[in-house]
């Protein structure tokens, strides 16, 4: 085994609540580079800033000049790794823009699925003949998976806050209420500056498109016959049948009642 197929390229780091943790890389790191927060959070960026937060990946493409900051309250629980551009290995990013990062949202089912693969990444022994192989197996699991959901789910609005909290809403349970401050808050922006950039990218309002979606799905279920009209309400967060009837009316043109008969 070569010295370079025992090297760890991949981790677990831990860094505690009211730890002081600011990592500052001007010249970024050598490889494409795979953050995978499971607990905890921080922030990245530098032109851009994100929130590294559980059920969200980060990829970074090599020398891009960046920084990572602490959440004190949280501390920050994330699995890495990163792929030295010699690698074969990288070819897998291929699809993926250098000189930005990406970042995704995943469903639970996804992220259980990366993090199984990171906790079979820490269980190598690397004492082991077959270690090289097996590493090499595991994080080209990890990258296909990421890179193909990646590609899957890119938008093209031309912001990446945007293109995240679009994914983001399309896979999020609307049941729970969610708000522009929520949406804001998790691409580092204040409130009143993400709904200006919301609308000025997408041409309507975070809780507009927020209302669409819910009608989307409402119509849907209808169509399939899964739920009556009066279920609907509970679905998508809203408390009564007759204002949630009144939303539907204004996309479809008709209440949920009157859209099956």
């Amino acid at each position: 085994m070569s010295d370079i197929d025992k090297i760890k390229n991949y981790g677990l780091m831990r860094i505690l609540p009211d730890a002081k943790h600011t990592d500052f890389r001007p010249e970024g790191l050598s490889g494409w580079t795979i953050l995978f927060t499971t607990k905890g959070a921080a922030s990245f960026g530098l032109d851009e800033s994100f929130s590294l937060v559980p059920q969200r990946i980060v990829v970074i493409p090599p020398d891009l000049q960046h920084y990572y900051k602490l959440n004190k309250a949280t501390g920050w629980i994330h699995y890495w790794a990163v792929i030295d551009k010699s690698d074969r290995l990288a070819s897998l990013f291929a699809s993926l823009e250098c000189g930005r990062v990406s970042l995704l949202e995943m469903a639970p089912g996804f992220y259980r699925e990366i993090k199984y693969y990171f906790r079979q990444l820490m269980r190598l022994d690397s004492s082991q003949h077959v270690f090289s192989m097996k590493k090499s197996n595991l994080l080209e699991n990890i990258i296909l998976s990421i890179v193909s959901a990646i590609d899957t789910t890119m938008l093209v609005t031309g912001d990446a806050r945007i293109d995240q909290t679009i994914f983001f809403l399309k896979n999020a349970d609307l049941s729970s209420c969610i708000n522009s401050s929520e949406l804001a808050y998790r691409v580092c922006l204040s409130e009143s500056r993400f709904i200006h950039l919301f609308t000025s990218v997408m041409g309507v309002s975070p809780q507009n498109y927020i209302e669409q979606l819910a009608c989307q799905r409402a119509e849907q279920l209808l169509a399939a016959r899964i739920v009556v009209p009066k279920q609907l309400p509970a679905l998508f967060g809203y408390s009564d049948y007759r204002y949630f009837s009144k939303v539907f009316k204004k996309y479809y043109g008709m209440t949920p009642l009157e859209y099956l008969k």
